[in-house]
């Protein structure tokens, strides 16, 4: 049965929204002070004319006054500290749930990002207050009633008539206010796009279009914000005006009920002030409901995301393999997120410990797919993954991170310092010196020490303000840092110039003389001189693997021996590196002879 953390985690909160609750209980019951004090000054006093009555009462209601404010003060600090509470636990679940399980979130997964500051702002705003408060408007209303039957059913067609304007609105504002929120965000979404490629945008004459096209995102957001707040002017106008007639209209048979001697001044009085308090939770009981609905759905979102995996894990375990191997795949296949177009199909692949083994294929044939698979960044749909003998999802999170090294094809780097993204953001104190050793051994060092703050330089998000070149030699140093046992690069040398090609080739060579494995993809077959093997990608599937020599001579159109294996179904000819056509090989992997 799968475990429900998001559950465990809310649950620890419940002791405190229960006593929010009880403060509630009281807040509710003190905010009938002003009524019973008006009610008690003209009941009492005023026939009595007696001084000391009135200070008395007087100091009792501020008496209660003050606890009032100290009781909502209170629950509020509560709620506050609840709902921080709620976003500081559940924040980081999710962003590692979305790393650690997600290649590409879908957009409802990709929105569990600010889930949970949804219900940090829906406990901590005055959202879930109101929502408190609303069962205590029957208690007025009961008050109301005692005081005379004619003002209670008052009040009631009063509440009666408020609710159904503030469903009406709600009926009427939800479409506007709902394009304008989409209208704002493609705008944004064009904004940014229009701001990160500026330069392009310039030398390509686009900056008259594009800014057509944002003015026209623009002006139609603010044509839905318009009708929005028009329509809801008109309801608050409304509103307004009903709120005033209920009062006159409490005055009026107040007053007649006085007149015929069925109750006092003050009974008047105090319907009219328990009047505007049961009116006040009544006001904010739509836009509480409907945040009490995003906050569910924000729920629903982080629950399905957080729920621990099936009991079939995406990993099947892989048997123990006599011929100890860094990786193994066993018929992996990948489908495209959304669309579930697949992407890999049934891939078997190792690689020993040692060995260069080289993945070459044409632009699309699923090469960096197939690299992002290995390294472990996308789970295969079917199929299975080991490293070092045991199931990918065997290791824990942290340990099967320090045995792969990934460069990807676009160096990624993060907001910090060069040394931060070298060392993966470690806290743990390890000296620079780890750091300096692999920054040299891809030829970083010298570049890096020429800088103002050396290792500590901010890079800015992205690394935008390194060149290419050190973004990638970064990127690399990063890959081979901590020594791990598996690295896979996916076209390191495309920013390098010749220098830092000769160190990535040294870097590959001491990794490989300590048992490292490697998987290079790569368009350079100068990179490729030292492989052990060569694997062959077409059309998401593995075409030929066998060594290297064989292989290179068969895509330049050699005649060797061609592959000899069992068929499942001929692949389609492929463009080998010499530019050359060669002949399809059966679709299965093989090995050339």
């Amino acid at each position: 049965m799968p475990s429900r953390p998001l559950e465990t985690l809310l649950s620890r909160h419940w002791p405190a929204l229960v006593s929010v609750g009880v403060f509630s209980l009281f807040f509710n019951a003190l905010m009938l002070t002003l009524p019973i004090y008006m009610l008690s000054i003209f009941s009492h006093v005023l026939t009595s004319k007696n001084a000391d009555t009135l200070w008395l009462l007087t100091l009792v209601a501020l008496f209660a006054l003050l606890l009032q404010a100290v009781v909502d003060a209170v629950r509020s600090r509560l709620l506050v500290r609840v709902g921080l509470s709620v976003e500081a636990a559940i924040g980081p679940r999710v962003v590692e749930s979305l790393v650690e399980r997600h290649r590409d979130p879908s957009s409802s997964e990709a929105r569990a990002l600010g889930d949970a500051g949804e219900l940090r702002r829906f406990v901590a705003d005055t959202h879930l207050m109101a929502l408190i408060d609303l069962p205590f408007v029957p208690l007025y209303l009961m008050v109301i009633t005692w005081l005379h039957p004619m003002l209670g059913a008052l009040a009631v067609t009063g509440v009666v008539l408020h609710l159904l304007i503030a469903a009406a609105g709600d009926v009427l504002l939800r479409r506007p206010m709902r394009e304008a929120s989409e209208a704002r965000e493609r705008s944004r979404v064009l904004t940014e796009d229009v701001m990160r490629h500026g330069d392009l945008i310039r030398s390509m004459g686009m900056v008259s279009a594009l800014a057509t096209r944002l003015r026209r995102a623009g002006n139609e957001s603010l044509l839905w914000f318009q009708r929005s707040a028009d329509r809801g002017s008109g309801l608050r106008s409304v509103v307004r005006a009903l709120r005033i007639g209920l009062q006159i209209a409490l005055y009026c048979v107040g007053a007649w009920l006085f007149l015929s001697d069925q109750v006092m001044v003050g009974a008047m009085v105090a319907a009219s002030v328990m009047l505007g308090r049961v009116m006040t939770p009544i006001d904010s009981a739509i836009p509480a409901w409907r945040a009490a609905v995003k906050a569910r759905e924000a729920v629903r979102r982080l629950d399905a995301l957080l729920q621990d995996p099936a009991v079939e894990p995406a990993f099947e375990r892989a048997a123990e393999s006599p011929d100890p191997s860094r990786f193994e795949l066993r018929r992996a296949s990948v489908r495209a997120p959304g669309t579930g177009a697949v992407l890999l199909n049934r891939i078997t692949l190792a690689a020993r410990p040692g060995e260069l083994l080289g993945i070459v294929g044409a632009s699309g044939s699923g090469k960096s797919t197939l690299g992002r698979l290995i390294a472990g960044a996308w789970p295969p749909a079917t199929g299975s993954l080991s490293l070092e003998g045991r199931g990918a999802a065997e290791w824990p999170a942290h340990q099967r991170a320090s045995m792969v090294g990934y460069c990807p094809q676009e160096p990624q780097l993060l907001a910090g310092t060069i040394e931060e993204n070298i060392n993966r953001f470690d806290s743990a104190d390890s000296g620079r010196e780890p750091v300096r050793r692999v920054a040299r051994s891809v030829g970083l060092d010298t570049s890096v020490s020429a800088l103002p703050d050396s290792y500590t330089s901010s890079i800015g998000s992205g690394g935008m303000v390194l060149p290419a070149g050190m973004r990638q030699q970064v990127a690399l140093a990063r890959a081979f840092y901590g020594d791990p046992g598996l690295l896979v690069l996916d076209e390191p040398a495309a920013w390098l110039d010749h220098a830092g090609q000769q160190a990535l080739l040294s870097s590959i060579d001491q990794a490989r003389a300590r048992g490292a494995a490697v998987v290079m993809i790569t368009h350079q077959p100068a990179l490729l001189k030292n492989a052990s093997r060569i694997a062959v990608m077409n059309g998401g599937a593995i075409e030929m693997v066998g060594p290297a020599d064989k292989v290179m001579a068969h895509l330049a159109g050699k005649r060797l021996v061609p592959p000899e294996v069992p068929s499942q179904g001929a692949a389609p000819a492929m463009r080998g590196l010499s530019g050359s056509t060669v002949p399809a090989a059966p679709a299965a992997v093989g090995a050339l002879s």
